[in-house]
């Protein structure tokens, strides 16, 4: 059985993706200073796509495909699992309250 990498973005933040691959955004809290990160998609409710980190713990939408796995450690990279064309489009990691942009990337589905 073979070992599949995440497809990371690229320099200039873009992930060109495969339908069915896994993605994953970093998005890590060295870079702020705030009590809680937020994942939004420009396409999606916001209330889909968020993902807060208060006091120690992680609070995300229920949902199997995306998932932050190590909050603990300061890391709130999103991974996408078994991309499809609908998730495709900006994903902006924001600190709360302040909303400030930590930062944005694009990703682009094919298949």
């Amino acid at each position: 059985m073979s070992c599949v990498w995440p497809v990371i973005p690229d320099k200039n933040g873009i992930a060109r993706a495969h339908k069915g691959n896994t993605v994953k955004l970093p998005c890590n809290m060295t870079q702020a200073t705030a009590t809680s990160v937020t994942w939004l998609h420009t396409d999606e409710p916001v209330s889909r796509l968020t993902y807060i980190y208060e006091n120690g713990r992680v609070y995300k939408r229920p949902g199997w495909r995306f998932a932050i796995y190590n909050a603990n450690v300061g890391d709130y990279s999103l991974t996408i699992k078994y991309i499809e064309r609908r998730d495709a489009g900006i994903y902006r990691c924001y600190d709360q309250p302040q909303q400030r942009l930590l930062q944005q990337y694009t990703i682009s589905v094919r298949g």
